[in-house]
């Protein structure tokens, strides 16, 4: 045998290429196969419910469809639903008087920025990318030095999820 060759007990081609496909699925993370297990799973249910119509069992149809729209109303709009929770720790912190989304940035307007601030918003934004499956993790900005001006173009472009109402102008109204 020459220097540099060698065979494997396994044999080559086929069982090799098997292998090394195995090893690169043990280094995925969950959301890199979240996606096409959900997917096979949805085939399996799909699959059981044909059969439950031929057979006539319309009960069994009807369960498997109500179990499909949960999951389908659960994983439609991840991003949308991170976005919501975000805004709503956000809501607890006082001194957060807005909050805007462009994309995967996130724009925190506060009263004063303090190191507790920094440590809330940056607490929410790590546990909500912590739950993206798919796509890139979002950003946030915590801004306290905008001037008035800033402040209505910030308002008035798309993307903002929350606004805190000052007292002194619901005391207007």
């Amino acid at each position: 045998m020459e220097s540099g060759a060698g065979s494997s007990p396994g044999g080559g081609g086929l069982a090799a290429a098997l292998r090394q496909r195995l090893l690169v699925l043990r280094d995925l993370q969950p959301r890199d196969w979240l996606m096409p297990l959900s997917l096979v799973g949805g085939g399996v249910l799909v699959g059981i419910a044909l059969i439950g119509f031929e057979r006539g069992t319309i009960p069994g149809i009807l369960f498997f469809g109500w179990i499909g729209l949960l999951v389908w109303r659960r994983v439609r709009h991840p991003l949308l639903r991170l976005m919501q929770g975000f805004s709503r720790q956000m809501k607890k912190v006082p001194e957060v008087r807005i909050v805007c989304v462009a994309g995967p940035r996130i724009t925190v307007v506060a009263d004063r920025a303090v190191a507790g601030t920094y440590v809330r918003v940056n607490a929410a934004l790590d546990g909500m990318n912590a739950k993206i499956f798919f796509g890139d993790p979002f950003t946030v900005a915590v801004r306290d030095d905008l001037t008035a001006e800033e402040e209505k173009t910030l308002l008035r472009g798309g993307g903002v999820v929350y606004v805190r109402e000052d007292p002194a102008s619901l005391a207007a109204k």
